[in-house]
Formats: structure tokens, C-alpha cells, sequence
């Protein structure tokens, strides 16, 4: 097995940053005793922005498995599993043009084809140690 974490962007971080902020304001703005329940409603929604936030950032990896040969793509709460075989091709890309993201940066990463008309867009930190593990040639876009 060989992970390879996926390149961190700044923007998610950022989204993540300005909705607490945000759903943090009534927090402070309310004043009046009849206000706890609402103090803790966005108490709770502020917990749950933060929790998603550091989910995605520990969430977001992508794993080769030689053994049963395929690439396992973990993004938040979601797991893709594809046959190494399955595999039709590699680009490598200035942003995303089309596919599905399981990404958190969106600059120079790789598009991967799949079967025929199927395409998602990754960025591992290391492209050349995944796509030595991968053993594949890419072609620039």
C-alpha cells in the first residue's frame, strides 16, 4: 500500500474560516436571556462547520494497492475504488476542466480516464512518486 496525501489549497480553508465567523455572529450579537437556546443552536452549527472543515483536510488522501491492484481515492466522507486496469488514461492539468473533484487544491493537478467517457480530477502532492507507483506516462494538457 503507498498513500499519497492530496496537495492542500488554501481555499477551503478559507470557506471554512469565513462561515465560523459568520455563523458565529449571532453568538455575540444576542444579548438577552431568552436567547440560550438560540446561543446554542448556532453554538452547534458553528461545531459542525469546524468539524467538516478539519475533515476535509484529514480526509483527502489516495491510496495504491498493489496487491489487489487498484487506487483507493478517500475524499471527506466519501471512498472511490478503481481497478488499476481500469484506467485509461492520465493528464496533467492546469485546473479542472470536467470529472468529478476529489482534490482540495485545484492548480496542476491530473485528470484520470476512466472506461470510456468517465473522467475525476486528483492532485496528490507527489504526481511523480504516484505516478512512478502507478507506473504510468502522463500527458500534459
Amino acid at each position: 500500500l503507498k498513500k499519497f496525501e492530496a496537495k492542500r489549497g488554501y481555499l477551503i480553508a478559507a470557506f471554512g474560516l469565513h462561515a465560523a465567523v459568520l455563523s458565529s455572529l449571532p453568538l455575540f450579537l444576542m444579548d438577552y436571556e431568552n436567547a440560550i437556546a438560540l446561543k446554542w443552536m448556532f453554538g452547534i452549527i458553528l461545531g459542525f462547520i469546524l468539524l467538516f472543515t478539519l475533515g476535509v483536510y484529514t480526509r483527502t488522501y489516495y491510496v495504491i494497492d498493489k496487491t489487489q491492484e487498484q487506487l483507493v481515492i478517500y475524499f471527506i466522507f466519501k471512498v472511490k475504488t478503481l481497478k488499476l486496469t481500469d484506467i485509461k488514461g492520465i493528464e496533467q492539468v492546469g485546473s479542472p476542466l470536467s470529472g468529478a473533484k476529489y482534490a482540495l487544491s485545484a492548480d496542476n493537478g491530473l485528470i484520470i480516464k476512466e472506461g470510456k467517457y468517465d473522467s475525476f480530477f486528483i492532485n496528490p502532492k507527489d504526481k511523480k512518486g504516484f505516478l512512478k507507483a502507478l507506473n504510468w506516462k502522463v500527458t500534459v494538457v
